[in-house]
């Protein structure tokens, strides 16, 4: 597998080999200037396959790591060995349009804030016949709750893209971490609207849970770091998922506004922070579960939670540059709303916030 990392303004650099599919990030705020790359990948390498979607930040394989140029990824996948899926029908129910019981790895990025995309990616992930799905939820620079994606040229703001590849010649691997375990009891979710809870064990929920972690004061709030793990009313995953970042509170109404829309009859806890050196144990886990027993041509990509824009230096020393210290690969990623990645102990994926998300691409030796 051939692969090159890039930014947009590359482009016109030689470039030795034809790409059958190019993955994509680029800033919301300037789609036109993705529009003009995408015609630019048309007049260099015709009606090719690209995976694209908004960021709030585009992580390059360069010092200093971030870039406010459209990155891209090219890749020679061979191209019967993968198929591009696109839907922007919102349902629980994702149908896929292969028939073939193949096992089946899958990319795949989301826009919109929908309760139904857990139980939507759910069901995905069980005509994978056994395969394995990551992916991140579009974001935007200036910290908007919208961002979208690009298909055959058009953007949408709502809907599911992504690339799926048969494992027999490609696999996908990775992991994904946060520096938060719950904490508590666990709260029923009584009454909600869209991404607000208003009433937790019959309560209201601001005073139920100031009683139990404080006042929550702007302060604390700016710095996001007050998430929950929470489980889904609909889902029949009976495991911690999720961590849900808290965005606002409304005093007036007593109510806690979520970075994602939730359902009534979910169950959360609040999260605390676990100490540095656990964390770097499980950064130094997370690297050996994402990495390719052989990294001849692999590609690496990162998966960076953008609900923590006080915290971006930090996180990205601690994420991002210990990680590329020790996966010699190349790589390139985004800060996103939010990541998908399977639980570590459990085959299936979940939509999680707060998290580093990394995957590898990589050929399968020949056996």
């Amino acid at each position: 597998m051939r692969q090159m990392i890039i930014k947009a303004s590359e482009l016109k650099h030689e470039i030795d080999f034809i790409p059958t599919i190019i993955v994509g990030f680029y800033y919301e705020e300037e789609r036109d200037a993705f529009t003009q790359v995408a015609e630019q990948i048309n007049e260099y390498f015709g009606d090719i396959a690209v995976v694209a979607c908004s960021s709030g930040g585009n992580i390059i394989a360069k010092a200093p790591y971030r870039t406010d140029e459209v990155t891209l990824c090219l890749m020679d996948l061979d191209p019967d060995a993968f198929t591009l899926y696109f839907s922007d029908i919102e349902e629980e129910t994702i149908r896929l349009p292969i028939v073939t019981e193949i096992k089946r790895d899958a990319l795949l990025f989301y826009a919109g804030n929908g309760s139904w995309i857990q139980e939507g990616l759910q069901s995905l992930q069980e005509q994978l016949f056994g395969g394995t799905l990551f992916g991140a939820i579009t974001s935007t620079l200036k910290g908007q709750r919208s961002g979208s994606l690009y298909y055959k040229g058009e953007f949408h703001e709502e809907g599911i893209l992504g690339c799926l590849i048969d494992t027999r010649k490609y696999k996908l691997q990775g992991a994904a971490l946060h520096d938060f375990e719950p904490a508590g009891i666990e709260l029923s979710v009584t009454e909600t609207e869209g991404n607000k809870i208003i009433q937790i064990e019959d309560e209201p929920a601001l005073s139920m849970i100031e009683r139990i972690i404080g006042t929550i004061s702007d302060k604390r709030l700016a710095m996001f770091d007050t998430p929950f793990f929470i489980k889904n009313a609909m889902s029949n995953q009976k495991v911690e998922c999720s961590l849900m970042s808290l965005q606002d509170v409304d005093r007036k109404r007593e109510t806690l506004s979520l970075s994602h829309n939730i359902k009534v009859g979910s169950t959360l806890k609040v999260a605390i922070p676990i100490s540095k050196r656990n964390m770097k144990w499980r950064l130094l886990k997370t690297r050996n579960r994402a990495l390719p027993a052989d990294k001849r041509g692999a590609v690496m990509f990162f998966f960076s939670s953008s609900s923590l824009p006080s915290h971006w230096h930090e996180m990205e020393v601690l994420y991002l540059m210990q990680m590329i210290d020790q996966v010699d690969l190349p790589f390139m990623g985004l800060h996103t709303f939010g990541e998908i990645a399977p639980l570590a102990d459990h085959h299936h994926s979940i939509l999680r916030d707060q998290t580093l998300t990394v995957v590898s691409i990589s050929q399968r030796s020949a056996v």
